[in-house]
């Protein structure tokens, strides 16, 4: 048994270098289908972190009127306090509104001049709540509707978060669709190079194979050989694939956290955590796409 695995292991390792061109194109196609693939999947979960960045950072800044009795902004921010899915309720005096207000056009002197010849403050008290989750808007609008604050809120700002977060799934969907059709084609085309490599060497191999036949080969030790070539195929792209992508993520991720920001996505911790699950889906994937390319060439070119 272990004399018939040696040898057909030879013998994929002699159709393998007999047609050394070909087997380099093949582990190229299929070293950028790993590239493709992986990179999908980070751009997924970067993505997704970004999307929950940006929700969980949604403030919306209920301005009260002038008229509105600070007693009653304080209750209703106690109220909003209660709820769970708020993250955040802080309020801003009408003094501090107006402060602030000044600070921010403090070199607008028509502003400013403006500002000073009203007798009264124009700034009515305001609530800056925080959702927990983005989620929750619709329910925390219907919550303010029940409580009345429509008639005591001079305006509702939620700034451009909602367009923003609009924007970011809009793009995300797009990545995620061109990543899937980057991936189908690499994995189309490694398909279709393997099935040309196995092709060529049942080719290369016919006095060889027609000599098995004479002597009684089984089926599967004619065959084998260029399972184990697929097997060859995948294994080594899966190792010059990692074996570059892993220093490439540890020296790129500082940059990536520099774009981020407050995002704060650790890309080679995630990497590194989730290595094996990775490694392990894309070398059955890939494992699968060579071996049924493998025995499809093999049930069209190869008769035994």
């Amino acid at each position: 048994m272990f004399l018939s695995l040696a040898r057909m292991i030879k013998f994929a390792v002699q159709n393998f270098w007999r047609n050394v061109w070909l087997s380099v194109v093949t582990v190229t196609i299929i070293f950028l289908t790993l590239c493709s693939l992986t990179s999908l999947i980070l751009i997924n979960v970067m993505s997704d972190q970004a999307l929950n960045t940006v929700k969980s950072t949604l403030d919306i800044a209920l301005t009260f009127k002038p008229v509105v009795p600070q007693l009653r902004v304080e209750e209703v921010r106690d109220t909003l306090q209660g709820l769970p899915y708020l993250s955040v309720v802080t309020l801003a005096t009408p003094e501090e509104s107006l402060a602030a207000f000044r600070a921010k056009h403090a070199e607008d002197a028509t502003v400013i001049g403006a500002l000073n010849a009203l007798t009264e403050n124009p700034f009515g008290a305001t609530l800056t709540l925080r959702l927990s989750s983005l989620d929750y808007y619709p329910t925390l609008m219907k919550r303010i509707d029940e409580m009345g604050l429509s008639k005591e809120a001079e305006r509702m700002d939620t700034g451009s978060y909602e367009r923003i977060v609009a924007r970011l799934e809009d793009i995300s969907g797009k990545v995620r669709t061109f990543g899937y059709a980057v991936s189908g084609f690499f994995a189309l085309i490694a398909i279709l190079i393997v099935f040309n490599a196995i092709r060529m060497g049942i080719y290369n191999h016919r006095d060889e194979i027609s000599i098995m036949r004479l002597v009684g080969a089984t089926s599967w030790f004619i065959r084998g050989p260029f399972l184990i070539e697929a097997l060859l195929y995948t294994i080594i792209s899966c190792t010059l694939f990692w074996a570059l992508m892993i220093p490439f993520v540890g020296s790129f991720t500082p940059y990536l956290n520099a774009f981020l920001g407050d995002i704060g996505f650790d890309l080679r911790g995630y990497l590194m955590t989730h290595l094996g699950n990775i490694m392990g889906f894309e070398l059955i994937l890939i494992l699968l796409l060579t071996c049924i390319s493998s025995m499809i060439a093999m049930a069209r070119y190869l008769k035994v």
